[in-house]
This record gives structure tokens, C-alpha cells and sequence, in this order.
């Protein structure tokens, strides 16, 4: 019998040890779990090969000069030497032969400077385990990129709009995707506050369709399990994937609700979109399913639509939104005033948000009418009362595809407009993102379309 009850109490001891095991198993397996998708995103976006990251030496320009005269006036800390970049100072090997000039990713340039302090980007702490959300993450990333004809790479100037990524998207993972995406955007306000815990933070403009590129996005700027996004409207419209960019950002900001910040601008609209391709685009899409479907889904995107912020204020020092100033605006607190859900009106301050420009001529001062036939302009006496009256060191928008650059300076330097949307409707512009750092230092990062030496001689054809 002792043998027995010994034997019986080393069974239990085995089995407790055995239990333990187990345990540790679940919860490492619970650790890991919330970084499956970062290493897919690691996996499926990686950088293809000929792809270059083209380290530039800075010249202080006309860009230089405005950041300059934001400094000079706080204590903003924005580096001189952030804008303008050169050509690059060694030229790879054999890099005729392995770059194309439509890889996956545009061509990037990123105007950092060498002396710029690396920062740690924090992981995120809040990540929302919604199994419909990652399924769609994992189906949007894993969907393969179409290659392009060798006849289309030889001709770029015949080149049309980039192969659609095929991916599957169930009118009722929609719905229920739009249900969450309701319930995340109702715990924010109006006005995003985003702290300096927040930064590093990344600022992108017009997205316009191009899921593609907003892909490439975030193989440039790293991934939003460690990397903060702040996205200033016009997901939709024009380009040919609405669709997959709406339900990739709405489940990027679902599963990460501290790392991924959407604003609303003028195309997140019922009848905007009616216009410029959307509901076209969701009719076509479902079309099969029946015309009452594509309504439908159409529909649960204008709901989510409807709750999206106007603005955000970034560490108490920069101003976000989608259009710009607004003459119903006297300090940005009236932005939270602002009740939600709620359509585009066709004039107020959640109007002139969305909609309205920095005057194009800066002799034309105060405000004037918008050629748009819809809000205002707005001029540098105007932005230089607003900013002081509030400590703003520099206004951010979007709204507007800034010649061949991604970016434009308004205002004597105090209002950047930056536009995301590399080769938009196929006019051979660049792409653009502003990166703010926890010490306010902000850097533009360039999206390129083409080389720089094949750029001007498409330029060159098209002139003669």
C-alpha cells in the first residue's frame, strides 16, 4: 500500500506538472498572439527586390525657408534641414537593371537628416482581438499585387492606372465590420487630441482609392503595432479600390484604436461620393448579389462616414484636418462642439473643415470665396491670428494634389498641405507624408512614381 500511495501522489505531482505546462504554453501563445499580424504585415509588404531607399543630403530651399520661419516664431523645434533633398551621392550598381519603374512600391525619398536622433517607436498596449477583423487584415495584406505587361514597362506614357489586387470581400463581413467601426469612432471626440505619449506619429493626406500605394505606405513607415497613422480623409472616390482602402483602414483603426487616427474629409460625403465614383464602384462590386446589396453597403460606409473626427491637435502644437480654416472658428475648442454623427453641410464650420484652401495668391489677403463654388480661402493674416490666438506652430491638410511634389507650403510657412496618393489619375505626381517626432522635429518622406532621370525625359516627350 505505501508503494501505491506513493505511486498515486507522484501520478498527482506529474499531472499538476503537466498542468502547468499547459498553461505556460497558453499564455506565451497568448503573447504572441497579438503580433501574428505584425509579422505577416513583416512577411507580405516586404520590399521588393531592385527597390531602393534613396538616402539624400539635404539643401535648405524655399521649403526650407518656411519651416524656418515657424521656428523662429516657438519653440517647435522643426528640423532646418527637413524638406528639400538632392540627388543621392553614390548610385547603386546595375540599378538600371534591377529597378523598375512600377515596382510593388514607389520609389521613396526620405528627408531625414544623418544627425537626427533614432527614436523608439512603443509598442502598442491597447490591441482589440475581433476575429473578423483579422481575418480581413489577413486577407487584404495576403492578396497578391498583379504583375504589369513588359509591353506597359517599356511605355510609361501609356501606362494606365495600376492592376487591381483581387481581394474577396463579403457584403456581410462589411456590415459587420461598419457595426464595429461605429462603435470604436463613438468613444472619440470631434477634435482628436493626440498626446507626445503618441509620437512618433505619421501624417498622410488623400488616399483617393489607391489601395496599392497605401500598402506601400506602410512598408515604408513601418507597421501600426509600434507605428502611430494619422489619416486626413478622402479614402474613396477616383481611384479604382475604394472599397479595400475604406475596410483596410476602418479594421487597421478597429485593432489598434491608439496607434491609427482617421479624420473625415469632403469625399466621405453621400453626395460627393454619388458623384466621383463610390457608389458607382459599390454597385458594380455586388452587382451580382443583387442592386439592393451595393446599395446597402454603400449606405453602411455613409453611416461610418458620419462618425469620423473633423481635426486633430497633435501635442498641443499642430493643427490636422482635412480643408483648413473656417471663419466660424475662433479658437479649436469650437471644433468639439461639433455633434456627431453628421453630414457635410453646405455651409458652417464642419463645412469649412473639409473644404476650404489656403488662398493660391498670398498678395490676396482675409478671406474670399472659394472657387470650388463651396466654402472659403483663406490668407496668411488669417492663419498668423489663428495660430497665435491658439499656440499653433504650423497647420496640417490635405485636400489638394500639389503639382508633381506631395507637398506645398501656404502662408508664409505656416500651412503645409501634404498629398499621399503617388501618380494620381495617372498625372505622374509624387506622394507625400509628413513625420512628427516626440521632440516636434518633422521630416517630409517622399513617395517617387518614377526615377528622377526618367522623370524628366517623360516630361521632355510630353512638352514636344
Amino acid at each position: 500500500m505505501p508503494r501505491k500511495a506513493a505511486d498515486h501522489k507522484s501520478y498527482l505531482v506529474g499531472s499538476e506538472r503537466t498542468a502547468m505546462c499547459s498553461k505556460n504554453k497558453a499564455e506565451r501563445a497568448s503573447v504572441k498572439r497579438n503580433k501574428v499580424i505584425a509579422i505577416l504585415v513583416a512577411v507580405l509588404l516586404r520590399r521588393p527586390r531592385g527597390t531602393r531607399r534613396l538616402q539624400c543630403t539635404i539643401r535648405g530651399g524655399r521649403a526650407r525657408g518656411a519651416f524656418g520661419r515657424v521656428t523662429s516664431r516657438s519653440s517647435i523645434g522643426m528640423s532646418q534641414n527637413s524638406i528639400a533633398t538632392s540627388e543621392e551621392k553614390k548610385k547603386p550598381e546595375n540599378s538600371d537593371e534591377q529597378h523598375s519603374d512600377h515596382d510593388n512600391v514607389p520609389e521613396s525619398e526620405d528627408s531625414s537628416s544623418s544627425d537626427e536622433e533614432e527614436e523608439v517607436e512603443e509598442v502598442a498596449k491597447d490591441i482589440v482581438q475581433i476575429p473578423l477583423v483579422n481575418s480581413l487584415i489577413y486577407r487584404l495584406l495576403s492578396a497578391k499585387v498583379p504583375d504589369v505587361p513588359d509591353a506597359l514597362k517599356k511605355d510609361p506614357l501609356s501606362r494606365p492606372t495600376a492592376p487591381l489586387i483581387d481581394v474577396e470581400l463579403k457584403p456581410e463581413d462589411i456590415f459587420k465590420l461598419c457595426e464595429h467601426a461605429i462603435e470604436s469612432l463613438k468613444k472619440q471626440k470631434s477634435l482628436l487630441r493626440i498626446d507626445n505619449a503618441t509620437l512618433p506619429l505619421v501624417v498622410c493626406g488623400d488616399i483617393h482609392g489607391q489601395f496599392r500605394d497605401l500598402r506601400g505606405v506602410f512598408s515604408k513607415m513601418g507597421l501600426p503595432y509600434t507605428q502611430s497613422y494619422l489619416f486626413m480623409g478622402d479614402y474613396v472616390d477616383r481611384g479604382a479600390q475604394g472599397i479595400e482602402v475604406a475596410v483596410f483602414l476602418l479594421a487597421l483603426k478597429i485593432k489598434f484604436p491608439t496607434k491609427v487616427f482617421m479624420l473625415r474629409g469632403n469625399h466621405e460625403d453621400r453626395h460627393t461620393t454619388m458623384s466621383y465614383g463610390f457608389y458607382d464602384e459599390c454597385m458594380k462590386r455586388y452587382a451580382d448579389d443583387g442592386e439592393a446589396i451595393g446599395e446597402k453597403v454603400f449606405s453602411a460606409f455613409m453611416t461610418v462616414f458620419n462618425y469620423l473626427p473633423l481635426a486633430a491637435h497633435i501635442d498641443g502644437v499642430i493643427l490636422c484636418m482635412h480643408g483648413g480654416l473656417s471663419p466660424h472658428m475662433t479658437t479649436i475648442d469650437d471644433i468639439d462642439k461639433i455633434q456627431r454623427p453628421c453630414i457635410i453641410p453646405a455651409y458652417g464650420l464642419a463645412c469649412d473643415l473639409v473644404w476650404s484652401d489656403p488662398s493660391a495668391d498670398e498678395t490676396r489677403d482675409g478671406w474670399s470665396m472659394s472657387p470650388r463654388g463651396i466654402s472659403f480661402n483663406f490668407g496668411p493674416s488669417i492663419v498668423e491670428e489663428f495660430c497665435k490666438r491658439n499656440k499653433l506652430d504650423l497647420i496640417v491638410r490635405a485636400h489638394q494634389c500639389t503639382n508633381n511634389d506631395g507637398y506645398k507650403f501656404a502662408c508664409k510657412g505656416r500651412v503645409l498641405t501634404v498629398f499621399t496618393a503617388p501618380n494620381y489619375q495617372n498625372q505622374k505626381n509624387d506622394g507625400a507624408m509628413l513625420r512628427i517626432s516626440k521632440n516636434h522635429k518633422c521630416r517630409l518622406v517622399i513617395l517617387r512614381t518614377t526615377k528622377k532621370k526618367k522623370r524628366q525625359e517623360i516630361e521632355d516627350d510630353c512638352t514636344e
